[in-house]
């Protein structure tokens, strides 16, 4: 931060990012408290949900432990955003299913957008994971107990196979898996290409596709930036797609709905 003259402050360009420079000088003590509010419920939450999980298995059975994770991991992550000053605002355009199997693709601009997801969406969900992050304590032990998809992302040419071979347990599971179909998070609003995979396990699996467009949450918590911004992250479900569409034909249409979805309205 520096001055130019006597009662202007301007940012660094080197200190902060150029979506957060501004003239303001309440607009930058804004910026640093929202960035130093967020860390610190983080800081809380996880040691939080980690205890809570330890006192819970003492109690629960077994195999209630991955629901009872990832009720807690819901619970106090959707605390922590609240105490960090971001609201979520959740639009439902149509029916979401009351069981599954169902494939769940949203943009991505943000970590925050795992969180927009689970609070949006009603029923445990799961992802596809790294086999290497089996091996990481407590992590690992949550992956297996919550029936997260584990694939060998060693072996780049055969995930897509790994990936499909999973389509029988998921739908005998009825499971909810999530996508982010971008394969990484988008420094902007504009989304990149999606990739198939999500929608090739949807037509293995006869599985229901439900598109999400996530609006805001690069804006508080961008992928080039460790700075946070207090404001609010917009959800809309939109209607479900049949699995009777072909893969090729789910991606197009999950496409257009996410970015009709995030289109400014009138």
């Amino acid at each position: 931060m520096c001055s130019d003259h006597v009662g202007r402050v301007v940012l660094d360009m080197d200190r902060l990012p150029h979506l957060y420079q501004t003239n303001d000088f309440m607009g930058i003590i804004s910026i640093l408290l929202a960035t130093i509010r967020f860390y610190l419920a983080w800081m809380i939450a996880f040691p939080l949900h980690f205890v809570s999980w330890l006192v819970g298995c003492c109690v629960y059975p077994r195999d209630k432990w991955g629901h009872l994770s990832y009720t807690l991991a819901k619970s106090i992550s959707l605390m922590a955003l609240k105490v960090s000053g971001i609201q979520l605002r959740i639009k439902l355009e149509g029916d979401i299913p009351e069981q599954g199997p169902l494939i769940v693709v949203a943009n991505h601009q943000s970590y925050l957008d795992i969180i927009a997801v689970v609070a949006a969406i009603p029923h445990q969900i799961a992802f596809v994971a790294k086999r290497e992050l089996l091996a990481i304590p407590f992590l690992g032990w949550n992956l297996k107990a919550q029936h997260h998809l584990i694939i060998d992302r060693s072996k780049p040419k055969e995930a897509m196979s790994q990936l499909i071979s999973l389509a029988p347990l998921m739908a005998e599971r009825q499971q909810v898996v999530v996508f982010f179909p971008e394969g990484t998070r988008s420094p902007t609003e504009t989304m990149g290409r999606f990739k198939s995979g999500a929608f090739e396990l949807a037509h293995a699996a006869g599985a229901t596709v439900i598109p999400v467009a996530i609006k805001g949450s690069g804006r508080i918590f961008g992928k080039t930036s460790h700075w946070v911004r207090y404001g609010s992250i917009d959800v809309v479900v939109t209607p479900p797609l049949p699995p009777t569409l072909s893969p090729n034909e789910l991606k197009e249409t999950a496409f257009l709905r996410i970015q009709t979805a995030m289109e400014p309205r009138l």
